[in-house]
């Protein structure tokens, strides 16, 4: 019996957990206490203006009007983050149409602009040349000199700020209205971009911006699980405001912006997501441009036999020439990007004069997209809108152009020197060259609708080829004219397949369903999407990913190619052993001497000694600069001065001694602040500080501050006013790493420390995953490191410098 007591007391004192290592009930101690000092700091931070009632109570002194401001609080704290995903909704789904107004207006003003001013052909040239720089150049204006954050789509830069990353400005008000502002401009220039992904990044600003109204987020709890719920259902609300595709824009928010999507978000994304999209749909009927709700690409395939069964490996083969093609895009683009990143004299010039790019991409486009030039041959002047409905048409050109003399829609694919077959191709080629260039301007842009583009001139230019070539369609046994084969379906399934393996989004396949209506074609498409979109992640990163490397934002590549690899590597492999802690006895010196070091991080590991290694917690750099900036700062000076005054005073009370003219504080006595004049002469006597006026007590030589700090620093740290936090994440020695890439995108993970039964030994952020990944999909697997290199060497001497 006593020996299982003993044994029971020694499991109590002494327990090994698989993920946080070591426990003991003096460290259980510590971190409750430490737990309730992070709350009470944080309660006291947070007590400056009072709640959102109070607020506006002091504002609004009148009856009527506190009377229904309270109603209005009332109700918002009623419906909580439902209300404020329906307003956003209805915002979002606003803008949408009414920018889509301005982006039309601006084309009908460019078509009366050429038929009008002037019937030669330079003058017209010129006309289109200067109409699209001058509409491009004021977004680009709008954007460098207001808020440079607003370029590009921001897609990509959500599915970093989803993984907890806090980007400078990037959800702020002034990033929203250089947004809005500058996207028409761009889009109704006729710049061949979209405005899908840059509404991903409104609908996030909105809520930043409202859920101000609705409660604040007070802690980094909430910030976690309330404000990026919110955020991510925001994502889904501007694809669906934009497509009218609730269900496509959700899927979309859990497959491209958030790597894990909150199951109870669920509910509030197809909520917001129908909102938006059926109130953006209900806005053309109320303005009476359609006369009901229809879908925006509305598509007449047959419904009896809609292809053969071997036309699935044709769909199949289309989905391989689109991952190729969605891969092709993707280099081009970052080969644009590095090639003007390449020292040169082109870069030099670009640095000292950045307008010189933007005015020359313009140019470029400008001349290219002529219509009565080079852009006839491939539809230069018709919208994204128009030339995918064209493109989606039941009909077969090929078979039908040498038959009619004139067609609306067929006379825009054909040239008396060109057929259709060469301008669907020249359509796919130019838009895939234009949009890759397009895309590096620093305009707000995105590429949703310009990959959807892309594909249905594929589409079109390969089922418009294989309706030529099998006129009576594919099954070789059965001459079936009633099964031919319909371009239109491959262009629609082209569209899917191209935008998938740009995006690494599969669920581009149900927003093709959504927008066209067709449910005909549902297998065949989903097999090109999804052929489409392996090609293309074998083959190298989507887009966005791109984007993200190129940017050098903190993410987390996703293990597709190696998954079994992952399980073979281990965190003691790539972990870093050559850490900079502080612990429980370390001196002011050494905290400035960690603080001063090069390599600066974000929060700093709390143990027991450098002995024991015994992990406690963590503290943030924040608070140990707040820490160090009191201890050495001008009240502390005055506080210690005041305290060596009385002490002074007391001994020359008690012993008689008369005070020396010098002070390690103040300097010489003869020449002392404010004419304090010392008693006697020898050289052993003390200084009165009590003499010294207290107006001039700041004036402190420096070298009596230096004294006074040096004093300061060889004392230990007192760690009792510094909130620490008692749970860091922990790992152990042999977690894989594909489970340590899984937690760090599920919790949002910055960086994770390893233990062995609480001792630390290592430390894996986002760059060591991200770098074992990297050498992991180029067969350079991490060395396994020996025991002796993973035993912590002790803290380095205060007068040398940190390793970096």
């Amino acid at each position: 019996m006593q020996t299982q007591g003993l044994r029971r007391g020694s499991v109590l004192d002494y327990e090994q957990s698989l993920i946080f290592g070591q426990y003991r009930e003096k460290l259980a101690t510590f971190a409750a206490i430490q737990s309730q000092k992070s709350n009470r700091l944080r309660e006291e931070r947070q007590k400056t203006g009072g709640d959102l009632t109070k607020h506006y109570r002091v504002k609004h002194k009148s009856r009527l009007a506190q009377s229904l401001i309270n109603r209005g609080l009332w109700i918002l704290q009623l419906g909580g983050d439902w209300i404020l995903l329906a307003v956003v909704a209805i915002i979002v789904a606003s803008l949408s149409f009414f920018m889509d107004i301005v982006i039309h207006a601006c084309f009908d003003l460019r078509k009366w602009l050429i038929k009008n001013i002037s019937d030669l052909f330079i003058n017209q040239y010129l006309i289109w040349i200067a109409f699209i720089m001058v509409l491009a150049m004021i977004s680009t204006l709008l954007v460098r000199y207001v808020s440079p954050q607003a370029a590009g789509s921001g897609v990509g830069e959500m599915k970093v700020v989803l993984r907890g990353v806090v980007l400078k400005e990037y959800l702020s008000f002034k990033t929203l209205t250089a947004k809005v502002i500058g996207l028409p401009f761009v889009l109704g220039s006729g710049i061949p971009l979209g405005k899908e992904g840059p509404f991903v990044h409104i609908s996030a600003m909105l809520v930043n911006q409202l859920v101000k109204l609705f409660g604040p987020i007070r802690s980094q709890n909430e910030y976690e699980s309330r404000f990026l719920d919110l955020i991510a259902v925001a994502c889904a609300v501007g694809v669906a405001t934009t497509f009218a595709s609730p269900v496509g824009g959700v899927l979309y928010s859990i497959e491209i912006v958030s790597v894990f999507f909150s199951v109870r978000s669920y509910w509030m994304g197809f909520f917001a997501a129908t909102i938006g999209a059926l109130f953006w749909r209900l806005l053309t009927v109320w303005f009476q441009f359609e006369d009901n709700i229809t879908h925006i690409f509305k598509t007449n395939f047959r419904r009896d036999h809609p292809y053969e069964t071997l036309e699935l490996l044709s769909f199949a083969l289309l989905g391989v020439l689109s991952g190729i093609s969605g891969y092709l895009f993707v280099t081009l683009q970052r080969s644009i990007v590095l090639f003007n990143r390449k020292r040169s004299r082109f870069h030099a010039l670009l640095q000292n004069y950045p307008l010189v790019y933007p005015v020359l991409v313009i140019l470029i486009v400008g001349l290219l997209s002529f219509p009565p030039g080079f852009g006839q041959y491939y539809g230069s002047w018709m919208s994204a809108e128009q030339a995918m409905h064209e493109l989606f048409n039941n009909e077969t050109w090929g078979l039908i152009a040498d038959q009619i003399d004139t067609d609306p829609i067929i006379d825009n694919w054909r040239t008396p020197s060109t057929s259709i077959y060469v301008n669907t191709f020249l359509f796919f080629v130019m838009n895939m060259l234009l949009i890759a260039l397009c895309s590096t301007l620093p305009v707000p842009a995105g590429l949703i609708v310009p990959s959807f583009k892309i594909g249905a001139g594929l589409g079109r230019f390969y089922g418009e080829w294989m309706a030529y070539l099998f006129p009576n369609g594919m099954n070789p046994y059965n001459n079936r004219t009633d099964i031919t084969i319909i371009p239109g379906a491959y262009a629609v399934a082209g569209s899917a397949a191209f935008a998938g393996a740009n995006t690494g989004a599969i669920s581009s396949a149900v927003i093709i369903f959504e927008v066209t209506g067709q449910m005909t074609h549902l297998l065949p498409v989903l097999v090109a999407v999804i052929v489409a979109t392996l090609v293309a992640q074998r083959l190298g990163p989507s887009i966005y990913d791109s984007l993200i490397k190129l940017k050098k934002l903190p993410y987390l590549p996703p293990i597709m190619s190696s998954p079994l690899k992952s399980h073979r590597i281990f965190v003691e492999d790539f972990m870093v052993v050559d850490m900079h802690y502080i612990w429980d006895g370390c001196s002011y010196r050494y905290l400035r001497h960690l603080l001063n070091s090069k390599k600066h991080l974000s929060v700093y590991p709390f143990v027991k000694s450098p002995e024991s290694m015994i992990l406690l917690g963590t503290v943030e750099r924040l608070e140990l600069e707040s820490l160090l900036d009191r201890h050495l700062s001008k009240d502390q000076m005055i506080e210690d001065l005041k305290k060596t005054s009385s002490k002074s005073s007391l001994n020359n009370n008690n012993h008689n001694k008369r005070p020396s003219p010098t002070c390690p504080i103040h300097g010489s006595g003869s020449g002392g602040v404010g004419g304090g004049v010392g008693v006697g002469g020898g050289p052993h006597q003390r200084f009165q500080v009590e003499t010294i006026p207290e107006d001039q007590i700041f004036e402190i030589t420096s070298v009596g501050k230096h004294v006074w700090e040096e004093n300061q620093l060889d004392k230990t740290v007192d760690f009792t006013t510094c909130p620490i936090e008692p749970a860091p994440f922990q790992l152990v020695e042999g977690t894989s790493l594909m489970k340590a890439h899984n937690l760090f995108s599920l919790l949002g993970l910055q960086l994770a420390f390893v233990t062995v039964l609480g001792r630390l030994i290592g430390v894996v952020a986002l760059k060591e995953i991200r770098t074992a990944i990297e050498q992991m999909h180029s067969g350079d697997l991490p060395r396994k490191r020996t025991n002796s290199s993973t035993t912590s060497s002790p803290p380095p001497p205060e007068n040398q410098p940190l390793n970096e």
